[in-house]
């Protein structure tokens, strides 16, 4: 049937309305409306830039229910559905048959009830115009259709005259429609394809889509090679399932291996084959480029910038024209924009994901500095130790995460960690779990601190429950990591704190290095707390101990036979300790050399053998009783030893913790036993301490303590003299005008503090 179209002000638009039924309905109600609505009008005159009248010429579900000769008959085919293009191209079999011009509107999701509505929001019409009316639709298709018309007759009608032969048919001319309708879909699916790229989630989301729509759209078998900036090789990202069958696919391609890779760097379209056009330098490269494409008759490789190369193959020789070659490089050029983009944003996240761990770091030590400020201001502002290790548990529970912080110490006979302070939730934890001092891998970490005098840290809790009773214990209490941090100050263990999170790896790097850092600031702070609240102190407390075997002592008075007393010492870190012992015995000629062969004397001497006890200084080898005492503000009264057993009395400032000086006893290696325990007032004692007694001793040099101090016990200040300078002199193993200098110098020294407060240098 020979079709041409007339001009929209003469003939009416024949419409066939093709979709299901409620919007069938709709559409065709609406179209109706708006004609009787012009047919009615005084105005009604046909204006071509405003409305071109119309004919519904059939409104049925799908393109099979139509009758050829109707399809045929009509100017545009109104549809919902995009299959009925390919229906019509199925059904496209009589050559003689015109076709008419289709339109695509798809429906409103919403399924609204208005034809007005449907075509507001229609998504797409071929002709890339968007209806708002239906007299503007019916306007718009008959421009349409009149002008496809007009250059169609133009274009046969110059043929005609060219070529009278070949004046083309109405079912050439009708073909030929068609032909534009299929270009259209085509330029429509890029538009989609390009839709879909610009909201691919990521980059390998990208390639993979430009492999596929390459493939959907333009039929193309594509590959994608990327370039890998660490071997600076390309490498197949991804490919379309026919390419493969083209091409003994290479995983990766060196520089200089391939047409691709020349494509890559260039930055230019490649076409293959081209190897007549090749110089003979490019002899190998040519060869290997033939080993590898040799199943494919045509290439086309173009690059996507820094990204790598879009690989096209055909068996076709002739595939790649020229508009084949724009529409790709089209693609790829939006591809390239997209990667270059997402490679952006990726970049921009990354420094804002860097500048947010890195804020988080400032902030995390920020407030790890403060927290360390913190404790050194409630350290300096306790009163005591008590209240120290109260405002340290009280501190530590504030930091994120944290459930419970505790500090202990071990008991008097080291077998446990008792409690001194504790903050937090969950205390009978402590109550449930024995904790004793040991080095075992799968004991509580606080005793395990005690023990090694090291940190210990377990992140997480779970991660081997089985390996310790406590773990379980741990966990009933939601207590998932830990932290045990001992506090140590000049070799003397002041306890350890613990730190319980209520997540696997509560406490950083940054927080431990910090606790670590303090521990011995903590642990110093403490120790001077103690020593001058003790100063502080006028009430006493009198303790009687026992000392356990291993005491030097006890050694001295078994090889003698006889018991010895301490009648003074002198202790200070720099020398090695001196004790003046007096003897319940004769000296004998082998006297001397029997107390040097007892283990832990380094030297013996006679100071006085005039009286019924005999004085002799004893230089040890081993640190001395009597200084851990001095260092709490004690002193020892009396310090007697038998060849059975060594007591002693001793006394310490009431506010000074006795279990903390039995304590540290034990782990200096004095393991002792209290007998009694009586508080007493200073002025009590027979012979109590004089206030300045500490500033009087501070005045003299060690030396000179040591040379006074053994004069003294000597009897050298008695009257009469039991010993003369000389053989004080001897014992201390200098001259007797050094001797009478240093006892010089010390009187002047003590008495200018007693008299007038001055200091004599000598």
């Amino acid at each position: 049937m020979d079709h041409s179209l007339v001009s929209a002000d003469s003939s009416p638009l024949r419409v066939v309305v093709v979709g299901p039924e409620p919007w069938r309905q709709t559409v065709t109600a609406g179209l109706k409306a708006e004609t009787d609505a012009n047919a009615g009008s005084e105005t009604a005159t046909v204006d071509s830039e405003t409305a071109t009248p119309l004919t519904i010429s059939a409104a049925v579900d799908s393109i099979p229910a139509l009758e050829p000769e109707t399809l045929a008959s009509s100017d545009c085919l109104l549809t919902c559905d995009r299959d009925a293009i390919a229906s019509i191209r199925d059904n496209d079999t009589d050559a003689t048959v015109a076709l008419p011009s289709i339109y695509v509107l798809e429906p409103d999701e919403s399924k609204a009830a208005s034809l007005e509505v449907i075509l507001e929001v229609a998504t797409d019409v071929i002709t890339q115009a968007t209806a708002e009316t239906p007299a503007v639709l019916a306007h718009r298709l008959g421009r349409a259709l009149e002008n496809v018309t007009t250059t169609s007759e133009i274009d046969a009608s110059d043929t005609a005259r060219a070529h009278p032969e070949t004046v083309p048919s109405a079912a050439e001319v009708g073909h030929n429609l068609l032909t534009e309708m299929t270009q259209a879909e085509q330029f429509r699916l890029i538009r989609d394809a390009t839709s879909r790229l610009l909201t691919a989630d990521s980059s390998d989301d990208v390639l993979e889509s430009v492999v596929a729509l390459a493939a959907d759209v333009l039929d193309l078998e594509a590959a994608v090679y990327r370039f890998d900036e660490q071997t600076n090789e390309l490498y197949a990202e991804t490919a379309s399932s026919g390419f493969d069958s083209l091409v003994d696919h290479p995983d990766r391609i060196q520089p200089g291996d391939d047409i691709v890779w020349e494509a890559f760097i260039d930055g230019q379209i490649q076409t293959a084959p081209r190897d007549a056009a090749r110089s003979d330098e490019d002899a190998d490269s040519s060869q290997s480029h033939r080993d590898r494409w040799s199943r494919a008759q045509s290439g086309l490789y173009v690059p996507l910038g820094s990204h790598g190369v879009l690989a096209c193959l055909s068996a076709d020789p002739d595939r790649y024209d020229d508009a084949t070659v724009e529409l790709v490089s089209l693609f790829t050029m939006i591809t390239e924009t997209v990667l270059n983009r997402r490679s952006r944003t990726h970049r921009l996240r990354e420094r804002e994901h860097e500048l947010t761990a890195q804020t988080e770091r400032l902030e995390r030590r920020h407030a790890v500095t403060q927290l360390q400020a913190d404790l050194e201001t409630h350290l300096l502002r306790a009163d005591s130790r008590v209240e120290a290790e109260q405002a340290i548990c009280d501190r530590l529970r504030e930091i994120e995460g944290c459930s419970m912080v505790w500090i202990g110490e071990p008991n008097p006979g080291g077998t446990q960690l008792q409690s001194r302070a504790i903050a937090g939730r969950e205390r009978a934890y402590l109550e449930s779990v024995a904790i004793p001092p040991t080095d075992d891998s799968a004991a509580e970490p606080a005793g395990r601190a005690a023990r090694t005098e090291s940190s210990v840290s377990v992140e997480n809790v779970a991660a081997d429950v089985h390996n310790g009773e406590w773990r379980r214990a741990a966990l009933s209490s939601n207590y998932q990591s830990v932290v045990a941090i001992p506090l140590i100050s000049d070799g003397s263990l002041y306890g350890v704190v613990t730190l319980y999170g209520n997540q696997p790896a509560a406490f950083d790097d940054t927080l431990r290095a910090m606790l670590d850092e303090i521990s011995a600031t903590l642990a110093s702070t403490l120790d001077s707390i103690t020593r001058s609240s003790a100063d502080e102190e006028t009430a006493i407390t009198e303790v009687e101990l026992e000392l356990q075997s291993g005491s030097v002592l006890t050694a001295i008075a078994s090889q003698l036979a006889a018991s010895v007393e301490l009648a003074g010492a002198t202790a200070d870190q720099a020398t090695s300790p001196i004790a003046f012992l007096a003897l319940e015995c004769a000296l004998e000629e082998g006297t001397v050399d029997r107390i040097r062969s007892v283990s832990g004397v380094a030297n013996a001497a006679v100071i006085s053998d005039v009286s019924q006890r005999p004085i002799v200084q004893v230089t040890l080898a081993e640190p001395y009783f009597g200084s851990i005492i001095d260092s709490y503000g004690g002193s020892v009264r009396t310090l007697v030893a038998t060849p059975e057993t060594t007591t002693a009395t001793i006394t310490i400032p009431a506010r000074v913790e006795l279990r903390a000086l039995l304590t540290e006893l034990e782990q200096r290696g004095f393991p002792t036993t209290m007998l009694a325990r009586r508080d007493r007032s200073s002025d009590e004692l027979t012979t109590p301490p004089s206030p300045g007694y500490n500033t009087l001793l501070e005045a003299l040099t060690d030396r000179q303590r040591e040379v006074v101090q053994t004069a003294y016990h000597g009897g050298f200040f008695d009257w009469p003299r039991e010993m003369t300078g000389e053989a004080i002199a001897d014992s201390l193993e200098i001259s007797s005008p050094a001797f009478h200098k240093h006892v010089r110098s010390a009187e002047r020294k003590l008495f200018s503090r007693v008299f007038d407060d001055r200091t004599v240098d000598g």
